[in-house]
């Protein structure tokens, strides 16, 4: 949260929150303030910066993790700065990892994926379901009744429906992360030339439409 210090506490106050930090700003630009309320967690700041402040959070029943807020500076030489203390940061976890997307054609910001490294979640057998992305897929209708006997009861049915959508799901629903990820790195690539000032209108053309392939993409995995 950017902010002078003194109203930022004032409002941290009314809020209830007991405990604050407030890294050094730049003049007018940055400033991060971090509130909490130290008898429902314990932070312990790692670092100061007027781009970030990182921390480690012990919660009431004993759980700790970290917390990196950040503040981006608009001036090149702050950013790179900000990039290489965050590097660094990031190499120093080992139960996370945090990865800066593309963005999409309805914002100018970049998504963040936090990809947290359960081992126990992982383990864990799925059940079979039903799942909705297989509705936005064409060729679902037709598996479904190809595979779908008359003569046979509900559960013959059901059991051949699992097998036969189980491997169906495989070579179409199966290869939307894959689609996901190739798009993904077209557009990043993309976007890359055009922020290095090579920027041209088939270039643009073609970024919307990979940008147009991804939201259905995405909203294919959503469902799943």
């Amino acid at each position: 949260m950017e902010g002078r210090v003194g109203i930022f506490k004032s409002i941290f106050t009314r809020l209830g929150y007991s405990r604050f930090a407030f890294p050094k700003a730049m003049g007018f630009t940055g400033g991060i303030t971090l509130g909490w309320k130290a008898d429902l967690m314990q932070i312990f700041i790692i670092n100061y910066h007027f781009q970030y402040i990182h921390s480690q959070i012990t919660m009431e029943d004993g759980k700790i993790w970290y917390l990196t807020t950040v503040y981006v500076s608009p001036l090149d030489d702050r950013k790179k700065e900000l990039q290489m203390d965050l590097t660094s940061i990031a190499t120093s976890m080992d139960s996370a990892h945090v990865k800066v997307l593309h963005h999409l054609e309805f914002s100018d910001h970049h998504l963040v994926l936090l990809t947290l490294m359960d081992k126990d979640l992982s383990q864990v057998p799925k059940e079979f379901k039903f799942e909705c992305a297989w509705l936005v897929e064409p060729s679902f209708e037709y598996l479904l009744n190809s595979s779908w006997n008359t003569h046979q009861s509900l559960l013959s049915n059901l059991e051949s429906f699992k097998t036969t959508v189980m491997q169906w799901k495989l070579h179409n629903i199966g290869s939307i992360r894959k689609e996901k990820l190739q798009l993904m790195h077209h557009l990043e690539g993309i976007q890359k030339v055009i922020q290095d000032g090579r920027d041209h209108e088939g270039l643009r053309k073609l970024e919307k439409q990979i940008q147009t392939y991804l939201s259905k993409t995405l909203f294919q995995e959503e469902l799943l």
